[in-house]
């Protein structure tokens, strides 16, 4: 059987975009927009960062990050401290409203992961995983 690289990036792009939209209906549900989960997400595992680093982790550009900060702020989902060694940069932190509702979103991509992938073994996914990590980090730095 031969390798067929035009079929596999199809799929890739085809599960990335059910993602995304699974995402853009949650966040929806909370009038938050998409972009806020992998910023909440971010906060959770590195509570405290600035903005600078949380558009280079996420690789997301300056105004969306304010954007969606801003956002976040206004539902009380994370606050801003300024940063004392520069005044121009602040810390975003989770608030209390932040930090519990972030394994609610993260129990939902759970359940909705599972009804992808539930025709698959655990070694099936593992594989996948392991094939993926592979190319992502040749791509990483093929690309920088």
């Amino acid at each position: 059987m031969e390798f067929d690289a035009i079929a596999m990036s199809e799929m890739i792009t085809m599960v990335y975009k059910q993602k995304q939209r699974f995402k853009m209906e949650f966040m929806q549900k909370y009038r938050l927009s998409s972009s806020c989960y992998s910023i909440l997400v971010l906060l959770s595992q590195s509570d405290g960062i600035t903005q600078r680093m949380l558009c280079a982790e996420l690789n997301i550009d300056d105004g969306m990050a304010t954007r969606s900060i801003r956002l976040l702020m206004e539902k009380e989902y994370v606050y801003r401290q300024k940063n004392c060694n520069d005044a121009r940069s602040f810390y975003i932190y989770l608030t209390d409203k932040g930090r519990n509702f972030v394994p609610l979103m993260i129990d939902e991509y759970s359940i909705w992961w599972k009804e992808k992938t539930n025709n698959c073994t655990e070694d099936e996914l593992k594989n996948v995983i392991h094939v993926l990590k592979k190319i992502s980090e040749t791509s990483v730095q093929s690309f920088w």
